[in-house]
């Protein structure tokens, strides 16, 4: 089965993102050099990548659970399995950072970050990077930079135009594999029990 939440990231997440980086080219151009005027939108950006992935990682998540609950029966039993799955998730209350994904997809039996570290030895990076990214969300959101450290910047997370986020945060792709692995186990329990 093919992800909606993946599709999604691919096309008109990324479409809204192209919009933001397509009037940083319009005010600050594309050519070599240090960009002037482009601060706000250095930060709507940065803003909008934060966002972006955590209605993905939201949307990965509730992809998740339908997967999961679908083999449970009777119909009243899945949806309030369906409820306990998703009602309390970090997702909906915090940022998409890396304690926050691991937490919200342990739900469903996976060790994100130490099974995405093992499939990947560049994820520990990308976990490094989400950090930045909301330590940055979370002082542009609030006014607040004296929580940045002097060796954190921005162009740690966000390289336009060179390099788009999209690319550095934890392949969306390791993270449907291992979904897709927690629904076979979930789907095999019933098996053991009754053995």
């Amino acid at each position: 089965m093919a992800s909606q939440a993946l599709d999604s990231w691919g096309t008109s997440r990324a479409g809204e993102l192209d919009e933001i980086v397509a009037a940083h080219h319009s005010v600050g151009g594309t050519g070599r050099g240090r960009r002037h005027a482009t601060q706000q939108l250095n930060h709507a950006y940065l803003l909008a990548v934060a966002a972006q992935f955590q209605g993905f990682c939201r949307d990965l998540h509730s992809e998740a659970a339908d997967e999961i609950v679908a083999v449970v029966e009777p119909a009243a039993m899945a949806i309030q399995m369906r409820i306990l799955l998703t009602s309390n998730r970090q997702l909906g209350r915090g940022n998409a950072h890396p304690g926050a994904l691991g937490k919200d997809f342990q739900l469903f039996g996976l060790r994100l970050w130490p099974e995405l570290n093992a499939d990947d030895q560049r994820n520990e990076r990308r976990s490094k990077k989400l950090d930045t990214l909301n330590q940055w969300r979370n002082a542009i959101a609030h006014d607040d930079f004296a929580t940045i450290s002097d060796d954190s910047t921005p162009s740690v997370v966000l390289e336009l135009p060179e390099e788009s986020l999209l690319e550095a945060t934890p392949d969306a792709r390791q993270q449907i594999a291992l979904l897709k692995a927690a629904r076979r186990r979930v789907r095999a329990a019933p098996a053991r029990d009754s053995q």
